[in-house]
C-alpha cells in the first residue's frame, strides 16, 4: 500500500519564492525517468523485494485495469540525453547542461536521518550526472518537509526542485493529488496536496 515516488516542481514560477524552471517541460521530466535506473534503487534499498510501479496505483488495485496500456519508462540514458537535447539543454565543457545561461543544477530534497532515502538520492545523483544534470542534497526533518499551511514550507510553498517521499494507497484512487484546485496557494490556505503544481483539467 506504500509507494515511494519523486515529485517534480512543475510550476516553480508560482512558488512563494520562485525557483528556476527545470521541470516545467514534460520532455525533461521524461528524460529524468529514462535516466534513472529504478531497478537498481530497488535492489540496493530492499534487495529487489518490491515491484516497480508504472502508475500511481499498483497492478493489484481494482482500478488498474481502467488505466489502459502504459508504456513503462525503462532505463535508457541515451533516450534521456536525446530528450534533454530536444528541450534545449546543452552540455557545457564540464558535462553539465545549460540553457539560456541557466546551469542544470538541482536540489534533491528528502527526509533526514533515513538511510534508504540517502541511497535513493545517491543513485539519483549518479544517474543524472551521467546525462548532464548536477544534483545536490537537502535532507530535512519530517516536521519541516510535511508542514502545511505556510507559503515558506517545502511542500506547501513548493520550495523544492525534486522531492522524494512516500504516499499510501487506499481502495479509492487518489485522483485529488493532482487536481488543479489542490495545488497549494493562498486560495486554499497552502494546504492543497498537489505540491507539484501540475494542472490539467
Amino acid at each position: 500500500p506504500v509507494w515511494e515516488h519523486l515529485d517534480f516542481n512543475v510550476t516553480p514560477d508560482k512558488a512563494a519564492r520562485p525557483r528556476p524552471a527545470f521541470f516545467n517541460d514534460g520532455r525533461v521530466r521524461q528524460a529524468v525517468a529514462y535516466a534513472l535506473n529504478r531497478q537498481e534503487i530497488a535492489d540496493r534499498v530492499v534487495f529487489g523485494k518490491v515491484r516497480l510501479l508504472d502508475a500511481m496505483i499498483a497492478r493489484e488495485h481494482w482500478a488498474f485495469a481502467n488505466i489502459g496500456a502504459l508504456e513503462p519508462y525503462a532505463y535508457d540514458p541515451k533516450k534521456a540525453e536525446a530528450l534533454l537535447d530536444q528541450a534545449g539543454w546543452v552540455k557545457g565543457a564540464d558535462g553539465i547542461r545549460v540553457k539560456a545561461g541557466q546551469r542544470f543544477a538541482i536540489v534533491f530534497t528528502g527526509l533526514a536521518n533515513n538511510k534508504p532515502v540517502e541511497t535513493i538520492a545517491q543513485v539519483f545523483r549518479d544517474h543524472l550526472r551521467a546525462v548532464g544534470i548536477e544534483v545536490r542534497f537537502d535532507y530535512v526533518l519530517s516536521s519541516a518537509l510535511f508542514a502545511r499551511g505556510r507559503e515558506d514550507s517545502y511542500l506547501s510553498g513548493q520550495s523544492f526542485d525534486v522531492v522524494q517521499f512516500a504516499w499510501r494507497n487506499d481502495t479509492q484512487v487518489p485522483v485529488n493529488l493532482y487536481r488543479c484546485d489542490q495545488a497549494p496557494s493562498r486560495a486554499n490556505g497552502f494546504i492543497g496536496q498537489n505540491n507539484t503544481g501540475y494542472c490539467n483539467a
